[in-house]
């Protein structure tokens, strides 16, 4: 099960998912409108691992991150950038996606992938979580959003 369907089912609201699997930066600025026209209050960005995968432009994915960011922003929604790490042995994100999320004034949800990664029990395979890591995940997502629903209500 996805960390959205989890997240659903603990927080008890509805999470659309716009995601797509194996999708990258450039390819869910396809379904931005799409999604953006739904109206959502909150937004879960979780987008750069298939960039980094696919070795896609670093500069670019956070410039189409920084778009998105700023559509929903248009749109009156409060965004949650979730940090994925870069496909390297060092972490290559983590900053851009510290600096991005100050300079959009974001929540984040640094490195989402923290201590799933090295732990088998938690992955499917070398790079996606399996459903205790998408637990996992939606544990991490849950801590950093409940106050900001609190907020909502």
């Amino acid at each position: 099960m996805d960390f959205p369907s989890q997240l659903t089912r603990r927080l008890g609201i509805t999470i659309r998912n716009f995601g797509a699997p194996g999708d990258t930066t450039q390819g869910a600025l396809s379904r931005l409108e799409a999604a953006a026209k739904s109206q959502p209050r909150v937004v879960l960005l979780c987008l750069g691992g298939n960039d980094g995968l696919q070795q896609m432009s670093r500069d670019q994915m956070f410039r189409n991150l920084g778009v998105m960011i700023d559509r929903f922003h248009s749109g009156g929604a409060f965004v949650v950038l979730i940090g994925v790490r870069s496909a390297t042995v060092r972490d290559k994100n983590d900053k851009p996606f510290e600096e991005l999320a100050r300079a959009k004034k974001v929540l984040l949800v640094p490195n989402v992938l923290d201590g799933l990664l090295t732990d088998p029990r938690l992955m499917s395979d070398t790079i996606h979580p399996n459903d205790a890591g998408y637990e996992r995940i939606a544990e991490k997502i849950n801590r950093a959003l409940t106050p900001i629903l609190e907020q909502l209500r």
